[in-house]
């Protein structure tokens, strides 16, 4: 049989020359009853100095590789339970996130998010205490068509995950 998890609606529109401005929607276990949630909805600075850019509104959290794509980027029909068990799946968040692509030779990229988090790890349990996280990626080409990407992230904030198992999932 035929199975539809989610739809998506992308839409993304340039701003002013400074920022864009991207919302996607998504329809999924409401389907039938045409219930549509927003999944993003965020600015993203395009010009800022010293190569920094700056994005703010509800996105998924560059925690972590897989807990930043959207259902129907994964390589799997679910989410990994690693993920799962460890920050709850997808991180939605609101929040604002500063990052900086360094003038290397080489891909490196830092960013800090101050965000409200918005998965079964990090809910919006404690509007006074946000989650503080960090990320990092680096990128090399090893050759005209491979590459290797090396990342890594750390957060602080409310923990409120509940214990489960595998059996639970």
């Amino acid at each position: 049989g035929m199975n539809l998890q989610q739809v998506e609606l992308n839409f993304s529109a340039d701003v002013d020359p400074y920022f864009t401005a991207t919302v996607v929607l998504s329809i999924g276990e409401g389907v039938v009853s045409g219930e549509i949630e927003i999944e993003e909805a965020y600015l993203k600075s395009l010009s800022l100095p010293g190569s920094l850019q700056l994005k703010a509104g509800k996105y998924l959290a560059g925690l972590s590789r897989l807990a930043s794509q959207h259902l129907h980027n994964l390589d799997f029909a679910t989410t990994s339970i690693p993920v799962i068990l460890m920050i709850g799946g997808e991180m939605r968040q609101y929040g604002i996130e500063l990052s900086w692509l360094t003038p290397l030779p080489f891909y490196l990229r830092l960013s800090l998010d101050v965000s409200y988090g918005g998965s079964m790890a990090f809910p919006i349990s404690d509007p006074s205490r946000p989650v503080l996280s960090g990320h990092l990626k680096l990128y090399f080409d090893l050759s005209s068509s491979w590459g290797l990407l090396i990342g890594g992230g750390i957060a602080n904030g409310v923990w409120a995950r509940e214990e489960r198992s595998a059996a639970d999932i």
